[in-house]
Parts: structure tokens; sequence; C-alpha cells
């Protein structure tokens, strides 16, 4: 299962990045994109073992 704070990060990645026209130009080195990801990142291990899904 995926954890609500999980789906809060990754929505506000995915906003940034449509958003985003140096995200959509090459996907690379925007610095704010890099620090959506490093916030998102973390939850990813909220979810217990086999708990995701």
């Amino acid at each position: 299962m995926t954890t609500q704070e999980e789906k809060v990060a990754f929505r506000a990645l995915e906003a940034h990045s449509a958003a985003c026209s140096r995200c959509r130009a090459d996907g690379d080195g925007c610095p704010e994109a890099a620090a959506l990801y490093r916030a998102w990142r973390p939850t990813l291990n909220l979810a217990p073992p086999g708990g995701r899904s």
C-alpha cells in the first residue's frame, strides 16, 4: 500500500516536472526537481515491506 506522504510528495514532483520548462527540456539539472525528489524518496521507506502495491 502506498502511504499518504508518498502520494503527496510524488504529486508535487509530478506537477513540478509537468510545468517546468527545464524539466521538460532535458529532465536533468533542475534544482527544484532534485529537491522535490529528495523529499519524495525517503517516503518510500515508510511503508512496511510487502505493504506497498
